[in-house]
């Protein structure tokens, strides 16, 4: 997963270090110092570091909650010529997107069942409604984070998982196999 990182981080014309409230300011600087191919000592002085830099070109723009404008993508630098690296982007590694309606579950429910895999996917969040409240749901350093929000107007229950394939079939599989077993326990009460 590092290598493909670095590989990314590497190709990239800009690179957007996101949620920056939740950690230092020192962290960040730290971030953008390996990525452009320096560290910083304790007392904040500069100094070259012996690793080449991941990208020392690529704008860097930091950020919370995403929020970055439109404007941002006409100082992104012209694209630049790419090394030649094999890609790793194949059919089998490449991420998959599960999409899960939870519109018949309780907010734990779904909590249960996403607990269980949070630490071993890329990515999860959407929207659910429960207990007469919408909550966004995401997860964050392996957790699952609730929100009780307003959604935009038109939205409707949904969580977006993004995993490797092998995990998003096998959490399908998990999703419809804990919809059967509330469903024959329902019939049966």
């Amino acid at each position: 997963l590092v290598a493909a990182i670095d590989r990314q981080i590497a190709a990239a014309d800009l690179i957007v270090i996101n949620k920056i409230d939740t950690v230092s300011t020192e962290t960040v600087d730290e971030l953008e110092g390996v990525i452009r191919g320096r560290a910083t000592h304790a007392s904040g002085a500069e100094r070259a570091d012996s690793a080449q830099p991941l990208n020392a070109e690529a704008l860097i723009v930091r950020t919370t909650r995403a929020q970055i404008g439109r404007s941002l993508l006409e100082r992104v630098p012209p694209h630049r010529p790419r090394n030649e690296s094999v890609s790793a982007d194949t059919p089998t590694s490449r991420p998959s997107t599960l999409d899960l309606d939870p519109s018949d579950l309780s907010r734990d429910q779904v909590h249960e069942f996403l607990d269980e895999h949070v630490r071993a996917v890329f990515r999860i969040k959407g929207w659910v409604f429960s207990g007469d409240r919408w909550w966004y749901l995401s997860d964050s350093a392996g957790d699952l984070v609730w929100e009780e929000l307003t959604p935009p107007d038109g939205t409707v229950p949904g969580i977006t998982v993004i995993a490797s394939p092998h995990r998003a079939v096998r959490m399908q599989v998990a999703w419809h196999q804990m919809l059967e077993e509330r469903e024959l326990s329902t019939a049966g009460a």
